[in-house]
């Protein structure tokens, strides 16, 4: 089980909510999956605000994955898409509990 979350949030440019979800899933989805570390993820919108919620063996592997070539590409590719607007921010989690009562309300 994990430990340890991370959530970003990133304002969405106006109408871009679909090229968010495009882009979680061709790009984050994968790069996710290949890190070392990473438990899964979980990517959600509304329709002026994006979230991706990481889960990760502890901080040292979260920390470590964001300085990898791998990540650093798949960022600075998604901050050229034009589908971020204003701030982001990242918010360190640590996991004090948890419930689901279905496997699917997490994975789609």
């Amino acid at each position: 089980m994990a430990n340890y979350l991370r959530l970003w949030t990133t304002d969405l440019t106006e109408g871009h909510g679909s090229r968010f979800d495009e882009l979680a899933a061709t790009h984050s989805v994968p790069l996710f999956r290949s890190l070392p570390g990473c438990l899964g993820a979980v990517f959600a919108r509304s329709e002026t605000k994006g979230y991706v919620l990481t889960a990760w063996a502890d901080v040292a592997t979260a920390d470590e994955a964001s300085k990898t070539p791998a990540y650093r590409e798949a960022v600075q590719f998604i901050a050229k898409s034009g589908v971020m607007t204003g701030q982001q921010s990242l918010e360190p989690l640590t996991i004090c509990g948890s419930f689901s009562s279905a496997a699917s309300v997490f994975c789609g």
